[in-house]
């Protein structure tokens, strides 16, 4: 995957790099990448309309080396948190709900891995976004 950050309005695509270390669903670090995440796909959308159509997630995540305190993390805990952050790419949710939720509904596709870092590398994660 390229390290760019690329949009192709035409195509309904997006994709970027987080530059924070990924983290899993329910854990002290979900609420910073969360955010993270959120933050980079709004500036790689750079204020084009939320995808429309049924949607496609290609997700990369490249973590810390495990060690005793970071026994490794479960590949579908890496992929809730991320996706529901996507609300810049996918929109929100439609309805009155209390928060704003990510339209995840219409996510038909993904595709994931994960790998520790590489000598020289830090963690991050790369997200591919398209419609179908």
């Amino acid at each position: 995957m390229s390290d760019t950050n690329t949009a192709d309005e035409a195509k309904g695509f997006v994709a970027f790099t987080v530059r924070e270390a990924p983290a899993t669903f329910a854990t002290a670090r979900e609420a910073a990448w969360r955010s993270a995440v959120s933050s980079a796909a709004h500036e790689a959308m750079a204020g084009r309309p939320v995808f429309e159509g049924r949607i496609a997630v290609e997700l990369d995540f490249v973590l810390p080396a495990r060690g005793p305190a970071n026994p490794g993390w479960d590949l579908d805990n890496l992929i809730k948190p991320t996706i529901d952050a996507l609300t810049p790419v996918i929109g929100a949710r439609p309805g009155n709900l209390r928060t704003v939720q990510t339209d995840d509904e219409r996510v038909d596709e993904i595709v994931a891995r994960k790998r520790e870092v590489r000598a020289g590398e830090e963690p991050h994660g790369r997200i591919i976004v398209r419609e179908l």
